[in-house]
């Protein structure tokens, strides 16, 4: 047993070396104007492709989880509530950045949260967090806010669509929109980029992330729509859905007065205007 150790601790400590010789190797030649920046760029490649064949990939980390499932009931209610007033239920709060957009306008999320930390350009704990979601829940993933390299493409699309995935929220990169609008997937990303992941290992799965701004924890109800996307934290559901119900209930009052010829001024107050 301490013989095999040894040689796992050699075996790491030579791919070591050889990762950092290849390193300032390629450094110096890119100095002498014999190697461009954008093969420098492979090395790391190179060195993450020879750990993983050589079986020093890392492994995903999971967090224990309880959460219990949202009643369908509640569920149902919930689909008639769009992003933008389940925030305004929220102090007008829980809402992601800008940034988080649908691929397509016509997308619609709505489940509970299964969460992944990503390390930049690596998806494997998006590939764990699929593995381990549960039929209408939504994988949300903190990428990093990394735009230079999809974390998610067509082939984690069919993975996703056969596990039951409702949808995923990235904050960071994916590839292969096409194939992901075609499928009927719901993504929301920061951005659409060609260049493809790492699967290196590392990350965690179903712990507390931080998501386009936003705290989000594993069971909290995920909404998205061509707004974006509003987190309602999970102690927060049943009286989200009431104080949404109602807020829908004045706005549709409001529209009413509006149709029979009232106006803003008539239910807000008029805005007082001073000249300069």
């Amino acid at each position: 047993m301490h013989s095999a150790c040894a040689r796992v601790k050699q075996s790491v400590f030579w791919l070591s070396l050889y990762s950092y010789i290849e390193l300032i190797r390629r450094f110096a030649a890119m100095e002498r104007g014999n190697l461009k920046s954008s093969e420098f760029s492979k090395t790391t490649e190179i060195t993450n492709d020879t750990f993983r064949q050589k079986g020093f990939a890392m492994p995903v980390k999971q967090h224990p989880t309880h959460f219990k499932p949202i009643s369908p009931a509640t569920l149902k209610a919930f689909a008639k509530i769009p992003a933008a007033v389940a925030s305004d239920t929220l102090s007008r709060g829980q809402t992601m950045q800008g940034g988080i957009t649908p691929l397509s306008p016509s997308m619609k999320l709505l489940g509970q949260a299964r969460t992944a930390e990503c390390p930049v350009g690596d998806n494997s704990a998006i590939r764990a967090a699929i593995g381990l979601c549960e039929t209408g829940q939504v994988i949300v993933a903190n990428a990093q806010g990394y735009e230079n390299t999809a974390v998610f493409g067509g082939l984690m699309t069919l993975y996703a669509r056969e596990r039951g995935v409702a949808g995923l929220v990235i904050d960071g990169a994916v590839r292969d929109a096409a194939e992901i609008i075609t499928a009927n997937l719901p993504m929301f990303a920061r951005a659409t980029c060609p260049r493809g992941p790492q699967k290196n290992g590392h990350g965690t799965v179903d712990g507390i992330v931080a998501v386009g701004g936003v705290s989000v924890s594993p069971g909290d109800l995920i909404i998205g729509d061509a707004d974006g996307i509003t987190v309602v934290p999970y102690a927060q559901i049943e009286t989200c859905l009431a104080g949404a119900q109602e807020v829908l209930r004045k706005e549709a009052a409001i529209l009413e007065t509006l149709k029979n010829g009232g106006s803003l001024a008539d239910i807000y107050g008029a805005v007082e205007v001073e000249k300069l």
